[in-house]
Order: C-alpha cells, then structure tokens, then sequence
C-alpha cells in the first residue's frame, strides 16, 4: 500500500504529537523517523532539555520515566526498562545531530520563536498561543509534588501544543502491565492529577473504529506494520475543549500586548484556567 494511496494530493495530513514517553520508548524513533512520510509531527521542547542535559540522564535514566511507574518490577526487568533508556538516549542524540530534521516532517516549539521549527505554512501566532497556555496549565501542575518533573512539564507542553495545533492528537503508549490491567497511559493518570477527566473509549464507538482503521493504515503506508507486533501498544489521545474558551483567548495579547493592565492579564488567565475545567480527553487502544 503505498502513501499517496491513503493520503490525498490535497488533504492535510494528521497532526500528530508524539507523547514524551512514546518518543524515547524504543519504538519511539522508528515512529519519529517513518510518520513524518504521511503525518506532521510534533515533538515538545523538553526532549532537546534532556538532550542538552544527556550526561545527567544517562547515569540517571530513571529521571525519564513517569512517576506514577516507580519501575518497582524485579530486578531483571528493571535493568531491561534503564537500558532501553539509555539506548534511546543515545539514540536520539544522533537524530537531533542531523542537519535538517525538516526532512522527517518533524517540527517543534522552544524557549523562542527563533529557537522553533514550524512548518511553512503556519502562522508564527501559535508559538504565542501554545506559550500562553502552557503557562496558565501551569498553575494547576504546581499544586502538585511533581512539578518539577521533567516528564510532568513535558506532559503540560504536550497538552498545551495539541490543543495550539486545533485538530492534533496525542500518540502514546500504555506499559506492559498498564496494557494487563486495562489502566491509562502516563499522560493520562498525569491529566486526571490535573482535574483533568480522561475517558477510555472502546472500537464500538462508531467514530473510534473509523478513525481506527484510518490512523493503521496511514502506519502501515508508512512502512510500519511490523510496529504492531511487537510489544508495544498504542494509544490515541484526543482533548476536546469548549469552543466557547477557546474562541474568548486571544492567541496574542497575553505574550505581545504590552499595554495589558494587570486587571487584564489576571482575566485573560481566568478565562485560559476556564479552559482547562472544561477540557476532557478521550483515549482509545490502536490495536
């Protein structure tokens, strides 16, 4: 099956961020280096953080991994989970040493505009936009002992980035023994933490199993078939938010109005903290 046989000439191609955990899981960068074939794909700034700090994370791999996974499995599959780390790690590393990563259709937001990689047809608005919410979700994250997480502020960018991006979804993955016992992905346990609800939806849903069989075949394309018979197991997320809070938050004014009064600056974070109540996500198995 080839690409052009599932993607249209003039259909956009999915908007996809790929979840921090999912990017340096093992499968991770076969997924970075192949969907961006048939897929717009988005990585969150914090991967380069731990990049830059690669030194830190490969003595200490278990900083990378979810706090609500306290890898308390036994001995062998505990050294097996830090080598994997450490081997994405490294891995990653040479990815982010190659010249033009345009090529892989992979794209992100820094600490500046001018530190981001955005596609050319898109606005440099949303760099704003996504800032601005990542910074009011953060007044949620910081009543919680993780906040300074890696992983717990690579979650809030994530979130923030998909819900910036309009149509994107979130590309995760449930552990092992999450898969056994039918519980969330990490990002997920991370959004409930939040107040955030997140609703696991099963292939009877008529839209799911659309949407499904859509999302496998554009993998497939892709030249990833092999990526469903190993053991790993996807996860789309999606984050619905009232229209309402979205259509009243400037994508702007907060980051580039400096006239703002600080009467308006404290509504305009009312109203993004209003989109965070009103935002559920919905999560099915790709398989």
């Amino acid at each position: 099956m080839q690409v052009e046989s599932v993607l249209n000439n003039n259909q956009q191609r999915p908007r996809c961020v790929i979840d921090p955990v999912l990017a340096l899981s093992p499968s991770g960068l076969l997924l970075y280096k192949n969907l961006g074939k048939v897929m717009e794909l988005w990585v969150v700034r914090e991967l380069w953080y731990i990049l830059d700090n690669l030194h830190l994370y490969l003595k200490r791999p278990e900083l990378v991994f979810p706090r609500t996974n306290t890898l308390e499995n036994n001995l062998f599959e505990k050294r097996a989970c830090l080598e994997e780390k450490v081997w994405s790690l490294k891995e990653w590393e040479k990815v982010r040493g190659e010249k033009d990563l345009s090529r892989l259709n992979l794209f992100w937001l820094g600490d500046s505009l001018r530190e981001s990689l955005i596609p050319r047809d898109r606005e440099p608005e949303i760099f704003f936009y996504w800032e601005t919410l990542a910074r009011s979700l953060d007044a949620q994250i910081n009543l919680l002992p993780s906040a300074n997480d890696i992983l717990t502020l690579a979650f809030r960018d994530a979130i923030a980035l998909a819900v910036s991006l309009d149509s994107a979804f979130i590309l995760t993955y449930q552990l092992p023994r999450d898969f056994a016992n039918n519980n969330p992905p990490d990002i997920c346990k991370a959004l409930s933490s939040w107040g955030i609800p997140c609703k696991f939806l099963t292939k009877k849903d008529p839209i799911v199993a659309l949407e499904c069989q859509y999302l496998r075949q554009l993998i497939i394309s892709a030249g990833l078939a092999k990526i469903f018979w190993t053991d790993i197991h996807i996860v789309v997320l999606h984050l619905v938010v009232a229209s309402t809070s979205t259509e009243t938050i400037s994508k702007t004014n907060l980051v580039t109005n400096t006239n703002l009064s600080f009467k308006d600056e404290i509504q305009d974070l009312k109203t993004e903290n209003y989109l965070w109540t009103n935002m559920q996500g919905f999560w099915y198995k790709l398989l």
